[in-house]
């Protein structure tokens, strides 16, 4: 569906324009975790954040940070049922998804003395510091101040997920300002990038044009898109974007009825029909 957005962005740029690191961290910040998720021992603090997620900390004097973070403006998440035992000189943390161990009074964290074995869905997968991820994109230095020569990238988008050379940032989401129905998003697609067909099962999509050109991915096949494009798509049916022009795309998107990635559902096609016409 192609239609004007001038109106559309008259409502929308002041809420990009307003929404600043310091609005976020603000007094409806919610740093400090609830105790109960808390594990302490000597100089390391284990906060665990959800099943799936434990935040480490190794600390030298013993003193911790409680200060909110662009990752994690609240950490008083909802309660999640865990378990901690020491055995035979290890620390032992396990949720249902997850199992942490950490030999005591080891000094900082290493592939030696930390490992976490996290189980997906039809795998088991031990992670330990230094462990390395071949299938990961990295990140950019397209966008970093003042930087000169080689910059070390960090671990991104995965290419094997459908998210080829794509930027995206979670603007409003579940976890930064606590929206379980609404996430919007910022995505930027260099030339030759796409973010392949997929669909999401439990929301609606909404996605602006706001700059570029390319084709989108539909039911049927392609479609040429143009910066000024409003896109709608119902939940479960397919998607994606394309930046087949000479410029970077710049998209504005939105998911309705989810807060997240993961209750907003992301479901591939089989490989061979990902790219279709």
């Amino acid at each position: 569906m192609r239609t004007s957005i001038r109106t559309l962005l008259l409502a929308v740029a002041p809420l990009f324009a307003s929404t600043t690191l310091e609005a976020q961290v603000g007094a409806q910040a919610d740093p400090v975790a609830e105790a109960r998720h808390v594990v302490t021992d000597g100089n390391i603090r284990l906060t665990v954040l959800t099943p799936q997620l434990i935040r480490l900390e190794w600390s030298a004097d013993g003193r911790f940070e409680d200060r909110p973070s662009l990752v994690f403006l609240h950490r008083r998440t909802p309660p999640v049922a865990f378990t901690k035992r020491v055995e035979h000189g290890w620390l032992v943390i396990a949720s249902g998804q997850l199992r942490l161990r950490y030999r005591r009074r080891s000094g900082r964290f290493g592939p030696e003395n930390l490992s976490i074995t996290l189980r997906n869905a039809d795998s088991t997968v031990t992670w330990r510091p230094g462990t390395s991820d071949t299938a990961n994109l990295k990140g950019t230095t397209r966008t970093l101040d003042g930087a000169r020569g080689p910059v070390p990238l960090e671990q991104g988008l995965r290419e094997d997920e459908g998210w080829i050379d794509m930027q995206v940032q979670f603007l409003i989401d579940a976890r930064a300002a606590r929206s379980d129905e609404l996430v919007v998003g910022r995505t930027v697609l260099p030339p030759g990038a796409r973010h392949e067909k997929h669909a999401h099962p439990n929301c609606d999509e909404f996605l602006v044009v706001m700059s570029g050109r390319g084709e989108i991915y539909t039911d049927e096949g392609r479609e040429p898109s143009l910066a000024g494009d409003v896109v709608f798509t119902p939940r479960g049916h397919w998607h994606g974007f394309d930046n087949t022009g000479d410029e970077d795309v710049l998209l504005i998107w939105g998911w309705s009825g989810a807060g997240s990635l993961d209750a907003a559902g992301y479901a591939l096609p089989d490989p061979d029909e990902r790219l279709d016409d």
